[in-house]
């Protein structure tokens, strides 16, 4: 499941046996649809208000029997601190969340009381020029770390 598409649903697309993204840019969408992946559901969501937002992604994802993800990427440009929240409620016992750029984002207001743990990934990604960090949060059930 990703919040915000684009070159990552190309990526996991090769990856993953199904994925999910919601996108808010029209633009994005409409990239993602005309590649006409066999294993991707993508969906627009452009609400200009956060709650609207969150209704809106929550009411689709039900409406096409989505319930629980292995995996959930916050990569969205708008309501990334707002999206934990979903997430925190998407998340599989087994799964992880993966939140971009979470040392611009406050994702643990939304994911705290949660009993996830947290690991911070620091770094330069491509194209960019300062070093930034990815957050994932887990369950100690998590099927990610158990070899």
């Amino acid at each position: 499941m990703e919040f915000g598409g684009g070159q990552s649903t190309y990526w996991w697309a090769a990856r993953a046996k199904q994925v999910v993204t919601i996108e808010s840019e029209r633009d994005w969408y409409l990239k993602i649809k005309s590649k006409a992946l066999e294993n991707v559901s993508a969906f627009l969501v452009n609400e200009s208000d956060a709650s609207q937002y969150l209704k809106k992604a929550s009411e689709l994802l039900n409406e096409k029997g989505f319930s629980k993800f292995d995996i959930i990427i916050i990569d969205s440009m708008f309501y990334r601190e707002e999206l934990a929240y979903l997430a925190a409620e998407l998340v599989s016992e087994n799964g992880v969340i993966i939140c971009d750029n979470s040392g611009h984002f406050d994702f643990e207001r939304g994911l705290k009381n949660r009993d996830l743990k947290k690991v911070d990934f620091f770094g330069h990604a491509p194209g960019v020029m300062l070093p930034d960090c990815t957050s994932i949060f887990f369950y100690d059930t998590s099927s990610l770390f158990k070899f």
